[in-house]
Protein backbone atom coordinates (compact mmCIF):
# COMPACT_ATOMS: atom_id res chain seq x y z
CA UNK A 1 0.00 0.00 0.00
CA UNK A 2 2.98 2.49 0.58
CA UNK A 3 4.67 2.12 -2.49
CA UNK A 4 1.29 2.38 -4.28
CA UNK A 5 0.66 5.67 -2.52
CA UNK A 6 4.27 7.23 -3.04
CA UNK A 7 4.02 6.02 -6.64
CA UNK A 8 1.04 7.91 -6.90
CA UNK A 9 2.81 11.29 -4.91
CA UNK A 10 5.98 10.83 -7.37
CA UNK A 11 3.26 11.19 -10.46
CA UNK A 12 1.43 14.31 -9.17
CA UNK A 13 4.79 15.88 -8.07
CA UNK A 14 5.62 14.68 -11.39
CA UNK A 15 2.89 16.28 -13.02
CA UNK A 16 2.70 19.67 -11.29
CA UNK A 17 6.43 19.63 -12.32
CA UNK A 18 5.89 19.73 -16.12
CA UNK A 19 3.04 22.22 -15.91
CA UNK A 20 4.94 24.92 -14.15
CA UNK A 21 7.62 23.86 -17.02
CA UNK A 22 5.26 24.21 -19.68
CA UNK A 23 3.82 27.46 -18.19
CA UNK A 24 7.40 29.04 -18.27
CA UNK A 25 8.54 27.96 -21.34
CA UNK A 26 5.58 29.56 -22.73
CA UNK A 27 6.66 32.49 -21.51
CA UNK A 28 9.86 32.25 -23.55
CA UNK A 29 7.75 31.29 -26.69
CA UNK A 30 5.28 34.29 -26.31
CA UNK A 31 8.75 36.42 -25.76
CA UNK A 32 10.59 35.52 -28.50
CA UNK A 33 7.60 35.30 -31.23
CA UNK A 34 7.38 39.40 -30.38
CA UNK A 35 10.61 39.77 -31.20
CA UNK A 36 13.38 40.01 -34.08
CA UNK A 37 17.13 39.62 -33.59
CA UNK A 38 17.56 43.45 -33.69
CA UNK A 39 14.80 43.24 -30.48
CA UNK A 40 17.23 40.36 -29.21
CA UNK A 41 20.44 41.71 -29.63
CA UNK A 42 20.47 45.69 -28.67
CA UNK A 43 22.04 46.75 -25.90
CA UNK A 44 20.74 49.68 -24.47
CA UNK A 45 23.53 51.30 -22.89
CA UNK A 46 27.14 50.76 -21.32
CA UNK A 47 26.81 47.49 -19.31
CA UNK A 48 23.78 46.42 -19.52
CA UNK A 49 23.60 42.59 -21.17
CA UNK A 50 21.34 42.39 -24.28
CA UNK A 51 18.25 39.85 -23.81
CA UNK A 52 20.60 37.85 -26.40
CA UNK A 53 22.31 36.99 -23.37
CA UNK A 54 19.50 36.36 -21.11
CA UNK A 55 17.61 34.22 -23.93
CA UNK A 56 20.60 31.74 -24.31
CA UNK A 57 21.74 31.60 -20.78
CA UNK A 58 18.71 30.76 -19.69
CA UNK A 59 17.97 27.92 -22.57
CA UNK A 60 21.25 26.51 -22.22
CA UNK A 61 21.68 25.75 -19.12
CA UNK A 62 17.90 24.03 -18.92
CA UNK A 63 19.49 22.14 -21.92
CA UNK A 64 23.04 21.61 -19.99
CA UNK A 65 21.04 20.56 -16.93
CA UNK A 66 18.31 18.03 -18.30
CA UNK A 67 22.07 15.94 -18.25
CA UNK A 68 21.11 15.91 -14.22
CA UNK A 69 17.77 14.12 -14.24
CA UNK A 70 17.61 12.30 -17.36
CA UNK A 71 21.63 10.94 -18.46
CA UNK A 72 21.06 12.68 -21.99
CA UNK A 73 23.67 14.39 -23.13
CA UNK A 74 22.57 18.03 -23.79
CA UNK A 75 21.79 19.04 -27.10
CA UNK A 76 24.05 21.65 -27.74
CA UNK A 77 27.22 20.97 -29.76
CA UNK A 78 29.60 22.26 -32.44
CA UNK A 79 26.23 21.94 -35.25
CA UNK A 80 23.89 23.84 -32.85
CA UNK A 81 26.71 26.51 -32.54
CA UNK A 82 27.85 26.91 -36.16
CA UNK A 83 23.67 27.32 -37.09
CA UNK A 84 22.63 29.60 -34.02
CA UNK A 85 26.25 31.54 -34.44
CA UNK A 86 26.16 33.30 -30.83
CA UNK A 87 29.14 35.76 -30.22
CA UNK A 88 30.17 33.75 -27.22
CA UNK A 89 30.02 30.16 -27.48
CA UNK A 90 29.30 30.01 -23.18
CA UNK A 91 25.94 30.41 -21.13
CA UNK A 92 28.15 32.72 -19.18
CA UNK A 93 27.72 31.53 -15.80
CA UNK A 94 31.79 31.54 -15.04
CA UNK A 95 31.92 34.42 -17.00
CA UNK A 96 31.68 38.59 -16.09
CA UNK A 97 28.84 40.99 -17.05
CA UNK A 98 32.03 42.52 -18.94
CA UNK A 99 32.77 39.51 -20.89
CA UNK A 100 29.08 38.95 -21.66
CA UNK A 101 27.79 41.81 -22.67
CA UNK A 102 29.09 41.20 -25.85
CA UNK A 103 26.39 38.18 -26.29
CA UNK A 104 24.78 38.17 -30.14
CA UNK A 105 22.80 35.58 -31.58
CA UNK A 106 23.49 35.20 -35.41
CA UNK A 107 20.59 33.17 -36.36
CA UNK A 108 17.37 33.89 -34.56
CA UNK A 109 15.42 31.18 -36.11
CA UNK A 110 18.37 29.02 -35.67
CA UNK A 111 17.92 29.58 -31.83
CA UNK A 112 14.16 29.75 -31.31
CA UNK A 113 14.54 26.01 -33.24
CA UNK A 114 17.26 25.26 -30.61
CA UNK A 115 15.10 26.54 -27.37
CA UNK A 116 12.31 24.51 -29.11
CA UNK A 117 13.62 21.14 -28.98
CA UNK A 118 15.13 21.83 -25.12
CA UNK A 119 11.59 22.45 -24.29
CA UNK A 120 10.34 19.58 -25.87
CA UNK A 121 12.61 17.13 -24.07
Amino acid sequence: MGSVYARAMSDLVLDSLRRRMRAIFSLYEDATATMDLHHVNYQEREGVLPIAFSLFHIVNMIDASFMLLSGQAPLWNDEWAKRVAPAINDHGKHRTVEEMVHQQIGDYGAFKQYMAEVFAR
